[in-house]
This record gives structure tokens, C-alpha cells and sequence, in this order.
């Protein structure tokens, strides 16, 4: 999730930095947006969602 907030939430070069298949990310991504509730589509939202990994990771 860290890595993809910090590519700018672009899926391919985040696939590429973790060495995944992109269908992979997209996988994995979904699974925490379900689990967790996190929409991408709200500033405020993606802006706590970041600013929590930085300080967890």
C-alpha cells in the first residue's frame, strides 16, 4: 500500500518496484480496500491512508 501511494497510485509502476504481475497488485489491492474500507475517490481518505503508512512502515 506504501509503495503504491508512493508511485502516485500508478499500478504499473508499482507492479514493476515490487516485482509482481500487475494482476497480482490489483489483487491485493482489492483485498485491502475491502478489508479495511478504503476509497481512493475521497482526498481526505487517501490523504490519512498515506500519511498511516508512512507512520507505521
Amino acid at each position: 500500500m506504501k509503495l503504491f501511494l508512493l508511485n502516485h497510485e500508478n499500478k504499473k509502476q508499482t507492479a514493476l518496484a515490487l516485482q509482481i504481475h500487475r494482476s497480482t497488485l490489483d489483487y491485493r489491492l482489492n483485498k485491502l480496500e475491502q478489508e479495511y474500507e478504503i476509497n481512493y475517490n475521497a482526498p481526505r481518505e487517501s490523504l490519512y491512508v498515506f500519511l498511516s503508512c508512512l507512520l507505521v512502515g
